[in-house]
This record gives C-alpha cells, structure tokens and sequence, in this order.
C-alpha cells in the first residue's frame, strides 16, 4: 500500500515539482491514511500539493499528523533558503501558498464558545508556525495584526446519527444548526480563525433555511 502511495505522487512530482503553486487547484484529502498520514503528507508536500483538508474527527483523521508534516517540511524549507538558495532559484514553500481547511463534528457543536475554541486550537495545530498576518492602510502602516487564518472551517455534519461514527454514540446535546452557523461567522468575523466557512453533510432545505 505504501509503495503504490508512492508511486502514485511521484506521478504528480513529476508534472508539479517545478511549479509547485500550479497545485493549490488541486486539493489532498487526508482522510483514512492511518498512521502513514505524516509520512504522505510530507509526500504530497514535495509532489507540490499546497491545498490539503483533514478533519477534527479522530479515527478517520489525524490532524496532528498533518499539522506535524506541515510545520516540519515549512521549517525544512525556511532552513533550505537560510542557508544554501539564491532567491531568483528557489521556490519555498510559504505560508500565503497554503490553502488548508478541517472541519468539526458534530459532537463538538455544544455550545457558541466550543465552536470558536475548535476551531481556534485547529488553527494552531494546522498552521500556527506561520506568522501573524498584518493588517494595514492605504499608505502601508500596520493597523492590527490577526493569526494566520485556515482557510475552510466547516461543520462537518449539522447532528449526529446511528453509525456515523463511533463518537456519536451517547452524544452530548447540540445546538441547531442555525446556532452553530452564527457561531461559526464568530470565526472568521470576530477571531479570524477562518477566512471562510462552509457545510457538509446537510439536506438541501437545511442549506436553503441557512
């Protein structure tokens, strides 16, 4: 299994190495790679991919994982150019290029402050080595500074239900999902976790009432 992963991103090496901003179209899922996750990751990181999704939800996903991978390859890319590239031959890897995105299940959709504390904590576990972004006027000063956001916050499922995942069982009560959705316009809006957030899992009637 490991060697066909391989030998399936050495395909996409091949075609992106040399550009590797030309994958931010095309995203890596990191759903179900078990404990090779990190290993892929930095894989697909060197293959050129730059957009990546994972989840909150354990047991499927190892966001940690990912986060690792990410952090290690961005610091192994930072060291490259302190010490060995000519700026006009080096393509590093930088924090703006990243487009990632997780999302938090249902069993976390308990209360407003939870929502926004997910996905603050997802936010530094995924992309917390990036710096702070600043925000600045029209003459160039600093006007604040703000955490560098995921990209994609999503609810990964509005409820849950018998067998979707072993953590739904004896699930604490949560909110409705029109309660959740305020709180996670908390998340970009007020905390700048997330530049956007999203949903997954839903009816199109729940959609349209959003």
């Amino acid at each position: 299994e490991e060697s066909r992963t391989k030998r399936s991103l050495f395909c996409w090496w091949q075609t992106m190495a040399t550009a590797p901003s030309s994958a931010i179209g095309v995203g890596f899922g990191t759903a179900a790679l078990g404990g090779q996750c990190y290993d892929v990751v930095l894989l697909a990181l060197k293959a050129g991919f730059r957009k990546f999704d994972t989840a909150e939800a354990d047991w499927w996903y190892d966001q940690k994982a990912v986060g690792r991978a990410l952090r290690d390859y961005f610091e192994e890319q930072q060291q490259t150019m302190d010490d060995e590239c000519v700026a006009d031959e080096c393509n590093p890897l930088k924090c703006d290029d990243l487009k990632i995105s997780t999302k938090i299940p249902p069993w976390s959709l308990t209360s407003a402050v939870d929502i926004r504390k997910n996905a603050s904590n997802s936010r530094s576990e995924l992309v917390g080595f990036c710096d702070q972004v600043e925000m600045t006027d029209e003459e160039g000063n600093v006007l604040d500074t703000r955490p560098f956001p995921l990209d994609v916050y999503y609810i990964h499922a509005p409820r849950c239900w018998q067998g979707w995942h072993n953590r739904c069982n004896n699930a604490p009560k949560t909110l409705e999902l029109r309660e959740s959705w305020m709180a996670m316009e908390a998340v970009v809006g007020v905390d700048h976790s997330a530049r956007r957030i999203g949903l997954s899992n839903i009816s199109p009637q729940e959609l349209l009432d959003i």
